[in-house]
């Protein structure tokens, strides 16, 4: 690992992007500076990979993402026991296999997510009929035959996952009732003999302060080491609020288990915001993100950063806790939020010679109908010494510098097209840097698509609506339509195209019979759905990813 340095040179230039006369949401290419992963070094940062992450609508951009930020891969479902042994001693690793495939190609460290949990079991385990004596041999069947599997591709386990409650007593799991107190040694013990190369890691939440839950874990593991059951490290899964934790506690907590010999990983890192997140909730965010970074990375055993996902659009908090999200680094639109910029500059400071330089606007992931008028406040960050202009440019020419911060642009009736911005930095030994350039807005010309959204029928639990598309534009063969439910309706069918729902988030295309759509022309989608408070209409649509006109 690279020596650590705790001094930051950081500018946070915060603004807002204000658009005359409407927004509408886009895609934007991936964020300036040095990626997470080159700053890092050999200091593992990872990310929990969607299932089947290869076949997303945006498979390309995600692993483009994924690929070029991180160094290291858990799978978030695959590895779990209701994909590994959906039957009993019928395995299924090909999940898992190509999980593993993409951590081989982009050199990242391949994690383990987890051998033994009381949740994601099958139905066959969960509905069977077991005494300690075949319950256990169960576990160490599964355990033995997985852990063999991937012998020599895994580089550490969580061999057991959140075994405790918040008081410090065993979770009353099928495990713990049948088996009793030591099936988590169990699985240890089998985990190590499968593949005694891995590192073997207890995994859960709440325990990353000291308390009561902590203080079980660490008593555990102290009467593992006396009895020789193997036990290499601790994970501390730090789900969080905008609130963050007590941080000295964090590293007093890391410190007694430093002590014991283990290795510890930062292992499931997510900050959720409620929703829709301000601009000064998300630069909290950035600092709880920043905070819980530097703990790790001034701890010396600690081994790891991992962030339960990287993009608010496939991220699980929406549909744990209602009314939050926008936990993650990356927008819905993969557009890098304040919080990765956080975790840039404090990874920047492991080899603080050369300025690494990062800008964005807070609201960069817009677009306009031109003309229009604009302003934009950029943020600028750079790891060390100073920022010392911000260049706004139209279509990669310069159209406009500022020298003083707040750095700001205004312009009025903006022609279309893509307007983006750069920073330049210079640090205390002279040493000068220029951020790639960041798009912070595009200009399109009036929308060439009109979607007439209606609800036909709506009772207590449920709705169906119609979804009429206008073709304003020249002929199309083949459409995409996408938008985002604005209060957690979850479609159950939908008719004339096929459909994927990835939280709020809708994407359905053609059928095949009705793909063309000649100027003027029309096509229905409809559906029905559950929803639950407000049902709200949605109110941006886009076509083929060209934002539509919403009205009657």
């Amino acid at each position: 690992m690279k020596s650590r340095i705790s001094a930051l040179g950081v500018f946070a230039l915060i603004g807002v992007l204000a658009l005359t006369p409407s927004l509408v949401q886009g895609q934007m290419p991936a964020p300036t500076g040095q990626r997470l992963r080159d700053l890092a070094g050999s200091f593992p940062i990872g990310f929990a990979a969607e299932s089947n992450f290869w076949n997303l609508p945006d498979a390309a951009q995600y692993q483009q993402t994924a690929a070029s930020e991180f160094s290291m891969l858990t799978p978030g479902n695959q590895l779990k026991w209701d994909t590994t042994e959906p039957q009993q001693n019928n395995f299924n690793f090909a999940p898992g296999d190509m999980n593993g495939l993409f951590a081989q190609q982009h050199n990242m460290v391949f994690h383990g997510h987890t051998l033994v949990w009381h949740n994601q079991l099958p139905g066959w385990l969960t509905g069977g009929s077991w005494t300690a004596a075949s319950l256990t041999a169960v576990l160490q069947n599964h355990v033995d035959k997985v852990v063999a599997h991937f012998k020599g591709k895994i580089a550490f386990w969580d061999v057991v996952n959140e075994a405790f409650n918040d008081d410090g007593t065993r979770r009353a799991s099928m495990f713990q009732n049948i088996i009793g107190q030591s099936y988590i040694e169990i699985a240890f013990q089998h985990a190590r003999a499968a593949d005694p190369a891995a590192i073997l890691v207890y995994n859960d939440f709440n325990i990353e302060t000291i308390n009561p839950k902590s203080d079980a874990v660490f008593a555990m593991v102290q009467d593992f080491q006396r009895r020789g059951i193997p036990i290499d490290g601790i994970g501390l899964q730090t789900h969080l609020t905008a609130g963050g934790l007590d941080y000295n506690s964090l590293a007093a907590n890391m410190q007694r288990f430093a002590n014991l010999g283990l290795k510890i990983y930062i292992s499931e890192l997510d900050v959720r915001e409620t929703v829709p997140a301000s601009m000064p909730a998300l630069q909290s965010q950035a600092t709880v993100y920043q905070n819980v970074l530097d703990r790790c990375l001034l701890q010396p055993a600690c081994k790891g950063f991992t962030i339960w996902g990287f993009t608010d659009k496939y991220s699980w908090i929406p549909g744990t806790f209602p009314g939050f999200g926008a936990a993650l680094p990356f927008d819905q639109n993969y557009v890098a939020k304040p919080a990765y910029f956080a975790l840039q500059t404090r990874l920047a400071a492991l080899n603080p010679g050369t300025p690494t330089v990062s800008i964005s606007a807070p609201a960069n992931n817009a677009t306009f109908v031109a003309p229009a008028n604009i302003t934009i406040n950029a943020i600028a960050t750079v790891s060390t010494g100073t920022i010392t202009r911000v260049d706004f440019l139209r279509n990669g020419v310069v159209v406009g510098s500022d020298t003083a911060s707040p750095f700001s642009f205004s312009m009025t009736n903006v022609p279309a097209g893509t307007y983006s911005l750069t920073a330049q930095a210079v640090s205390s030994g002279g040493a000068t840097a220029t951020s790639a350039p960041v798009t912070a807005v595009v200009g399109t010309t009036a929308a060439a698509c009109k979607i007439t959204y209606t609800v036909v029928n709506q009772w207590n639990t449920g709705f169906q609506a119609d979804v009429k598309i206008t073709n304003l534009g020249p002929a199309i063969s083949g459409w995409t339509l996408a938008w985002t439910f604005l209060n957690g309706q979850t479609i159950t069918q939908l008719w004339n195209g096929p459909f994927t729902q990835t939280g709020a988030s809708v994407v359905t295309h053609d059928a095949g019979w009705n793909a063309n759509l000649a100027p003027g022309g029309t096509a229905d989608v409809g559906f029905t759905a559950n929803w639950s408070g407000t049902n709200a209409a949605p109110t941006a649509f886009t076509l083929n990813g060209a934002a539509c006109n919403v009205g009657p």
